[in-house]
């Protein structure tokens, strides 16, 4: 092959590389925020659930009545952690400081799942 030949498919090569470099760096940007913009709207429907059923819970446990709504919330939306301690909060009838320690390890078990969400959204970037 001659050498203009050969200049002629270097330059198409190097001429290829940099876009090719480009629309991976792109996409894997978009990837990242994307999957950060997932996890923010994500933390923040948690927040919002767990605000109004740590209120509710509360309210609950004056009156000594749930809502069902609310209880089926705690069984399908929350970790499977905080499912087996309002169960055991549950199913607690007469000691009351056992109930309001339950209560805080409820709390607990969903901030943790909010803190775990925002570890995350940390460890994209």
């Amino acid at each position: 092959m001659s050498e203009t030949l050969w200049g002629v498919l270097i330059g198409g090569v190097i001429g290829w590389i940099v876009p090719i470099a480009y629309y991976i760096t792109e996409f894997r940007k978009w990837k990242r925020e994307r999957r950060y913009t997932v996890l923010k709207e994500k933390r923040d429907r948690r927040e919002k659930l767990y605000d109004e059923l740590i209120k509710k819970i509360a309210e609950g446990m004056q009156k000594n009545s749930y809502d069902i709504a609310m209880i089926a919330s705690i069984l399908k939306l929350c970790p499977e952690s905080a499912t087996k301690v309002f169960d055991t909060m549950m199913r607690e009838k007469k000691d009351e400081i056992k109930k309001k320690f339950l209560f805080l390890d409820l709390c607990s078990i969903l901030k943790a799942d909010i803190a775990g969400i925002e570890h995350e959204m940390e460890t994209i970037f």
